[in-house]
């Protein structure tokens, strides 16, 4: 008795069970709800004396006397009639805790059914977070296929506009080789302009010193000239006229002699500032050059490099993203089938749980059984938790995929920056065969100066032929 006492169920051992069934069936008779007992054994003996019945004992006869029994028997019949009474006393005192127990399985029974209830709610919510979740592990795996095709085309299409650059360094080197061989050949020609031009500066200095001596030696002869027509207009006065046009005449020279000479001197320093500044000008021009030539050598080297490092974090972007795309569907695989199995097991387990609950509706359930059903209800509780758990791991993963999604944005960032790059450098590239260009215009135009130099160097030179002064140059 003390025992059963203790099997009191409680609301604790049924922490998620709400609502029930509370109308109770039972297999023992019942009168009005009156719990009915079976009948007592009555014994026929007649008993003699008023207190007997009052006060009875099951002691011997004569320990008690004062009782008097009319039968021979009569005192096994009182034994028999209060061993009987006690049983009876134990059965129903059975049958009420019995029925207290049943009253309580009862209502963990009909608990038990809602908590079958909401598990089938939780079930279906189950059933279609899965389906959800199914339905965005297979937009993510669509998304991240996108996202590799469009990896694959970004690398295919940054392949091809590598092969396309190289080709085009390529050709800008055969340019630059070419502009360095017309470069040394503008120098050489250059260099002999120059030398042609030293040797015509210094024939141009001797010439003038000449022409120096020959004006020095002309004013003597005017001198001369001067003291004959002094003494001729004094001796002859009709010579007045013929001196007068001499003296003219020899004015004009004198001031033509004035003019080459300030002509000489202009064209001579010229000539010199000319050549100096040509000189000054071909050089900064060819270090300006060379300084180009070594900072698109250098922003080529930079721009190999950038490529290299771009097409190795291409190739392991490519890899990573493969490799954990496989794992997290081989892992959504995996934890999907894991949940269908552990719904089906629920199910089953729900539909036993049923079948036990209208059993145990038509009897009262037994200690082992509702041990039985405490039992079941953790099972159901730790299986709750577990889906709980893999509801929070799917939840991690589709996080895990979108940070994923989130780092090819950015890579896709990065090659879109790569690919403005490689615009920025061709707009460079363009810009410096512009200035190679125009370079060549400025050698060109160069060249021309100093061919009109030459040319007026000749035309000096035929002009001082003119007037006779020197027939060799």
């Amino acid at each position: 008795q003390a025992d059963l006492s203790n099997l009191s169920l409680n609301d604790d051992d049924f922490e998620i069970i709400s609502g029930a069934d509370s109308s109770p069936h039972s297999i023992y008779p019942t009168l009005n709800n009156s719990l009915v007992l079976p009948p007592m054994l009555v014994s026929t003996t007649t008993l003699v004396g008023q207190e007997s019945i009052k006060e009875p004992s099951i002691g011997p006869a004569k320990e008690r006397p004062e009782y008097s029994i009319a039968s021979s028997h009569s005192s096994d019949g009182i034994a028999a009639l209060l061993r009987a009474q006690e049983e009876t006393l134990a059965l129903t005192e059975r049958q009420l805790q019995e029925y207290s127990i049943m009253q309580e399985s009862l209502k963990a029974s009909s608990l038990l059914h809602s908590q079958m209830e909401e598990l089938k709610r939780k079930n279906e919510q189950l059933e279609k977070e899965l389906e959800g979740a199914h339905e965005i592990a297979l937009n993510l795996t669509e998304t991240m296929l996108c996202t590799q095709r469009e990896s694959v085309k970004a690398s295919t299409l940054l392949r091809s506009q590598m092969d396309e650059l190289e080709a085009k360094n390529e050709k800008m080197e055969k340019e630059l080789r070419k502009g360095d061989a017309e470069m040394k050949e503008i120098t050489d020609k250059f260099l002999s302009a120059s030398r042609q031009t030293a040797e015509v500066s210094q024939q141009m200095h001797s010439e003038i010193d000449q022409l120096t001596t020959q004006n020095k030696f002309l004013e003597r002869e005017l001198e001369t000239s001067r003291a004959e027509i002094a003494q001729a207009h004094k001796d002859k006065h009709d010579f007045s006229k013929a001196s007068s046009l001499l003296q003219s005449r020899m004015d004009e020279l004198s001031t033509k002699n004035g003019q080459l000479e300030r002509e000489l001197e202009e064209a001579r320093t010229r000539a010199a500032a000319m050549t100096l500044k040509q000189h000054q000008d071909f050089a900064m021009m060819q270090e300006s050059l060379r300084s180009k030539i070594d900072e698109l050598s250098m922003n080529n080297e930079k721009l190999e490099r950038e490529l290299e490092e771009t097409r190795v974090l291409l190739g392991s972007l490519e890899r990573d993203v493969r490799q954990e795309v496989n794992e997290e569907l081989r892992k959504k695989d995996d934890t999907i089938s894991s949940l269908s199995l552990q719904v089906i097991h629920l199910g089953e387990d729900i539909r036993a749980s049923e079948e036990a609950k209208e059993q145990q509706l038509r009897r009262a359930p037994s200690l082992d059984e509702m041990e039985k059903m405490r039992s079941g209800n953790a099972i159901l509780q730790k299986m709750i938790a577990e889906l709980n758990k893999e509801l929070a791991g799917n939840q991690r993963t589709v996080d895990n995929l979108l940070s994923k999604s989130d780092d090819s944005s950015l890579h896709k960032q990065k090659v879109r920056e790569l690919e403005a790059e490689l615009n920025a450098f061709k707009a460079e590239s363009e810009n410096n065969q512009a200035i190679i260009s125009v370079l060549k215009e400025e050698n060109d135009e160069g060249t021309r100066l100093l061919s009109d130099q030459r040319g007026k160097i000749e035309k000096m030179k035929r002009t001082l032929e003119k007037y006779g002064y020197f027939s060799d140059f």
